[in-house]
């Protein structure tokens, strides 16, 4: 009798862990359905609302903007990290080639006084883009 007591106590936390495995990938594969068509009733819900213009499905990537780039730009993807300082983010910009120096930049941020304002993230900056254009890239939410 000891010897089922033992064996029966020297598993039970084993037992329990595969219980709960078990239990919590039923509930999953159960509602997983579900939980791929929240979305859907999201975007559903917003329309009712009359929250949403347009098709969902396509999404302006910088509403408002009709202009396109000419065709002999070449666009670049900067990413800016959270906690760079401007120095790192001018010599992101040194090494794409759109501002001659470092200093250039944090010069032309500091005197337009956005030097606060830089987000995090990727930004697609197009070639022919000119110095404050660039700055106005940067102060607005990143991809």
């Amino acid at each position: 009798m000891n010897k089922l007591k033992d064996i029966i106590y020297n598993k039970n936390d084993l037992v329990i862990v595969l219980v709960i495995l078990v239990l919590a990938g039923l509930l999953i594969w159960n509602r997983v359905e579900a939980l791929s068509d929240y979305p859907k009733i999201l975007i559903a819900n917003a329309q009712e609302q009359g929250l949403l213009y347009g098709d969902p499905d396509k999404v302006e990537v910088n509403p408002g903007e009709d202009q396109e780039p000419p065709d002999d730009a070449v666009m670049y993807a900067v990413y800016i990290n959270p906690g760079d300082s401007l120095q790192t983010i001018g010599g992101y910009m040194v090494s794409v080639g759109l501002f001659p120096t470092v200093s250039d930049f944090v010069s032309l941020i500091e005197d337009m006084g956005l030097s606060t304002q830089v987000k995090t993230g990727n930004f697609i900056i197009p070639s022919t883009a000119s110095p404050s254009e660039v700055i106005d890239i940067i102060i607005k939410p990143g991809l």
